[in-house]
């Protein structure tokens, strides 16, 4: 609650606030709690609302992204979620180490650009980003992939095929198509140094089993893969 007293605070001192939520992961939040947010000028909606006609589709079709703009000038984006259980109180996982990553400058312009995309989607609500875009601005050494999931394999193979020295990947679950599996051994081939980072335990087993034939083939390609043992990792 301590987080969302602290937005009520802000909504009344004239900060203009816009809350999405994973309406699965946020299935706990009740009527109650969300009406007491928008009645203390908090402007709220769950993201991408299940459909009764294709209803099994709709709850696996969700955003999951997550990330914060703050005035159109800073963001922080990466694996974080906001709950007690990510503050290394997991009852099964404990320490939960995840990636979050704050971003100003021209990067912003994207992360924001992005979210109001998505408001717009579920509320119908068009609006400008704050920050103002330039082209000729001081340009960014990073690239965001913002996906809905179908193109976005493709986008990684693409990145993996124009790395020139090296790799690194970090992913709490691992089973990659056999598109990318020829990628990374292509990209191997052609003398990228390669490491994979991955957790031992996880928040969910059945995705270990269909990964050993896949780490198998890859540790015997000289492609180098570590397991996090400090618990569990996440990142998005």
């Amino acid at each position: 609650m301590k987080f969302f007293n602290l937005l009520k605070e802000r909504a009344a001192e004239g900060v203009k606030i816009k809350l999405s939520v994973d309406r699965f992961g946020g299935n706990d939040m009740s009527r109650t709690l969300v009406n007491d947010l928008k009645k203390n000028g908090v402007e709220f909606t769950f993201s991408r609302k299940a459909s009764m006609q294709h209803f099994f589709y709709s709850i696996n079709y969700r955003n999951h992204r997550k990330f914060v703009v703050v005035d159109g000038q800073e963001a922080y984006l990466g694996g974080f979620n906001i709950g007690e259980e990510y503050l290394g109180n997991h009852k099964k996982l404990g320490y939960w180490r995840d990636y979050h990553l704050r971003i100003k400058g021209e990067g912003v312009f994207e992360i924001e650009q992005q979210f109001l995309k998505d408001w717009e989607e579920d509320t119908g609500q068009h609006l400008s980003p704050q920050h103002v875009h330039t082209s000729d601005s001081n340009r960014v050494n990073y690239q965001l992939l913002f996906s809905t999931g179908e193109e976005l394999e493709q986008k990684v193979i693409t990145l993996i095929n124009c790395a020139r020295t090296k790799l690194t990947i970090a992913t709490p679950y691992f089973i990659p198509s056999e598109r990318l599996m020829d990628a990374l051994i292509s990209a191997k081939e052609k003398g990228v140094s390669i490491d994979i980072l991955l957790p031992d335990n996880t928040d969910a087993w059945f995705t270990k089993p269909p990964s050993y034939p896949k780490t198998e083939k890859l540790l015997s390609k000289d492609i180098r893969i570590f397991l996090y043992e400090k618990v569990f990792f996440t990142e998005k």
